[in-house]
């Protein structure tokens, strides 16, 4: 069953062969090279872990010739040797778990006394880390990339306070310090209560469908839309039942350039995406005006509505120039 569940999460994800292969690896080779050699269930886990993944990853780079998909956006060794990348894989641990969870569960690896747990938990580490090394560009800006974290942060901090809760048994301390360490306990998780709900009461979705039903409706939902806009248009696809052609955000104009990637000049760029285009829909308007040029071809070019949140540029309805 271990090989057929972690078959079926490296075919849904091919990654997750850092964070669920590696860990059952290391827990196989950890009983020693004959062990595993001459034992047939690990040959058999080692097929149901591999082949479904493998085989669909080789026909959609052969026969589906998405080679440059899998493969060119992905792993960016140049980024090693920048601070920003660590800053930004540090900024995004943090929003995701915190660092006090963090280092709580690295101290954890350390606390480990039974051999074959160290070596899974170690794995798990090691996985993490060469999972964010693969995808650089990705962990150090997209939050959603730190979902391997959880659970090995989970673990971690639950051995972190076993260990804790083991020694103070064993040398029990004086009731003052009793009385501390729970104080300080319950002070930090209503700490982290507080700023969960402080996030949680800052932000208000429910204008959300009102908002993007409503352009829908305005653009119409047979028209044709480009759009600058969140989610890669998942809300107006959703909301508003239009599902438009994307145009790049910065940071996908950052990617494309990471990967070695040359767009044609903006101006051509722009002639090119909105050919047969009725809208072209800004939402995300500080990526906008992170694009000059864009933003000025757009105003120059063509008539606009504008409204709370968005900029709709009727493409039908070019403006005369000098006018």
């Amino acid at each position: 069953m271990a090989g057929l569940f972690t078959g079926l999460a490296v075919l849904v994800k091919a990654i997750a062969a850092f964070y669920v292969g590696l860990p059952i690896l290391a827990l196989v080779l950890n009983k020693g090279f004959r062990n595993w050699a001459r034992n047939p269930r690990v040959w058999v886990m080692a097929f149901l872990s591999l082949a479904p993944g493998v085989t669909y990853n080789l026909i959609s780079v052969t026969v589906g010739g998405n080679a440059s998909a899998i493969f060119g956006t992905r792993f960016f060794p140049n980024l090693f040797t920048q601070v920003e990348f660590y800053a930004g894989w540090a900024t995004l641990i943090r929003g995701a778990v915190g660092f006090g969870a963090f280092l709580m569960a690295m101290t954890a690896l350390l606390l480990i006394r039974n051999r074959s747990q160290r070596v899974f938990f170690g794995a798990m580490w090691l996985g993490y880390i060469l999972f964010g090394l693969t995808v650089a560009y990705h962990i150090s800006t997209h939050n959603y990339y730190q979902l391997p974290v959880f659970p090995i942060v989970s673990l971690g901090v639950g051995i972190f306070m076993g260990e804790l809760l083991r020694r103070l048994e064993t040398n029990p301390p004086a009731w003052s310090v009793k009385a501390l360490i729970w104080i300080l306990f319950f002070f930090l998780i209503a700490v982290n209560i507080n700023e969960v709900r402080g996030t949680l009461y800052a932000e208000n979705y429910r204008p959300e469908k009102t908002f993007w039903s409503q352009l829908g409706e305005k653009l119409g939902h047979n028209s044709a839309v480009i759009a600058l806009t969140q989610d890669y248009g998942g809300r107006l696809s959703y909301f508003g039942f239009i599902n438009p052609r994307i145009w790049s955000t910065t940071g996908d104009f950052r990617l494309s350039a990471l990967s070695g990637s040359t767009d044609p000049d903006v101006i051509q760029l722009i002639q090119e995406k909105t050919a047969g285009m009725d809208y072209f829909l800004v939402t995300a308007l500080g990526d906008f005006d992170a694009q000059p040029m864009l933003k000025e071809y757009l105003f120059t070019h063509y008539a606009v509505d504008t409204g709370d949140g968005y900029y709709i540029f009727e493409l039908h309805k070019p403006l005369i120039p000098g006018s």
